[in-house]
């Protein structure tokens, strides 16, 4: 009995040894389990970024490498209505505002229904820099407008010296070459296949020659040249061809003088202006010849080829030998003379509105006078001969006066020359 109960006891006492055993070996794991859970935590905390909330119930842990930080928004907060680009408030809301909405903004300026005034004009400019810090974002809502063939123009030379330029299209396609890129240059190339706005093609040529130099000459000629030919046909609304003249003068080769002479029956001013700016004197021998023929004095537009080769006479001594043999054989009309002699005293006539810069920067000179000729739409500016002339460059003009004055006996010419000697005599010192 005794042994019995000494072997049952012994059974319990081995039980509760196990047991107690067994309950020490589960404290000493949850022991550890909260030690490596403390831990744990304690890294996870240390490598969150600075300044990132910690995770709250229910959300994610974290996001894939390279996954931007979502953006929060108050679905409280309804977005602003555009304000019109005239308005100040454009340009405060702008920096808000996705390319398409700033164009379209840009698109509410109604020039001719409405007073620019020049804080309009500001807010609106400010607007197409906005679009141009949105760099190559901006470039599809851009070619959406262009492929639309929508436009705003300001026809008044009032409103363009406010806004900077002859429409929304030419602004737009100089905010693309202030974005530059490959999308851009895109861009570009597409809307130079289908323009015929003299300005646009102008702006055009200037931005892929700025982009690419010399490799869309040909596209650029071609295009210039199909757009003078639909205006001599009368397609384009009679606009200033002005800057296709220039993109000629710029772009053109060995064929321009000639490419020049075909429009001189639509454009007696601009041919002549040109051909008197072309590079190393390429124009000249075409001024020369049309002041030899002796059926130009009967020729529309004869006294501005008179006067351009006057007003290269300076830099071209064999211009001057054609003039002299002109006035000595008493083929100059007394029309030309006022012209020929304020050209040889340091007068000089340019394009007005030529886009693409101008060989002498006349429109910058306060004293310049400009001329609009109705017959194809011909904008010129003439100004005085330049405050700054040195005694040297007076006297070498006093002397090409007196060559002319020595070859001609016409009362209307000696008159002429006589008054623009002295004026151009008071500079020598």
């Amino acid at each position: 009995m005794k042994n019995n109960l000494e072997t049952g006891i012994g059974e319990r006492r081995l039980r509760r040894s196990r047991r107690e055993n067994q309950g020490r070996a589960a404290i000493v794991a949850l022991c550890l389990a909260v030690i490596v859970g403390a831990a744990l935590a304690y890294w996870l905390l240390a490598k969150r970024a600075p300044g990132e909330p910690a995770p709250t119930p229910g959300s994610s842990q974290g996001r894939p490498a390279g996954q931007s930080k979502p953006a929060t928004s108050s679905p409280s907060v309804s977005s602003p209505t555009p304000a019109p680009a005239g308005s100040p408030e454009a340009a405060k809301t702008g920096p808000g505002l996705s390319a398409s909405q700033i164009i379209d903004s840009l698109s509410q300026l109604q020039p001719g229904k409405e007073p620019i005034t020049q804080e309009r004009a500001d807010a609106w400019k400010q607007s197409l820099q906005q679009l141009a810090q949105q760099r190559a974002a901006a470039v599809p809502a851009i070619r959406e407008f262009l492929q639309k063939n929508a436009d705003i123009t300001f026809e008044s030379e009032a409103d363009r010296n406010l806004v900077g330029v002859p429409s929304l299209r030419v602004a737009l396609l100089q905010t693309l070459q202030s974005i530059g890129g490959p999308e851009a240059l895109v861009v570009s190339l597409q809307t130079l296949k289908t323009a015929a706005d003299p300005a646009e093609i102008a702006t055009l040529a200037m931005s892929l020659e700025q982009s690419e130099p010399g490799k869309h000459r040909e596209e650029v000629l071609g295009a210039a040249r199909e757009a003078l030919s639909q205006a001599a046909a009368g397609k384009l609304e009679g606009r200033d061809v002005a800057p296709l003249m220039a993109v000629l003068k710029q772009f053109g080769g060995p064929d321009t003088p000639a490419d020049l002479q075909k429009l001189c029956g639509n454009w007696f001013l601009y041919t002549p202006m040109i051909l008197a700016q072309l590079p190393d004197g390429a124009g000249v021998p075409w001024l020369i010849a049309w002041a030899k023929n002796p059926d130009s004095s009967s020729l529309t537009g004869n006294d501005m080829y008179l006067r351009m080769l006057a007003q290269v006479s300076a830099q071209r001594p064999d211009a001057l030998d054609a003039l002299v043999e002109q006035a000595s054989s008493n083929r100059i009309p007394n029309s030309a003379w006022n012209g020929i002699a304020a050209a040889l005293g340091g007068s000089m006539l340019d394009l007005a509105n030529p886009v693409i810069g101008s060989v002498t920067p006349l429109t910058s000179q306060m004293n310049a006078r400009r001329f609009h000729i109705a017959a194809g739409n011909q904008n010129f500016i003439e100004a005085p001969p330049p405050e700054d002339m040195t005694s040297l460059q007076a006297g070498d003009r006093v002397r090409m006066l007196d060559r002319m004055l020595g070859s001609t006996t016409n009362p209307t010419a000696l008159q002429a020359l006589q008054k623009v000697r002295v004026e151009v005599a008071a500079k020598i010192k």
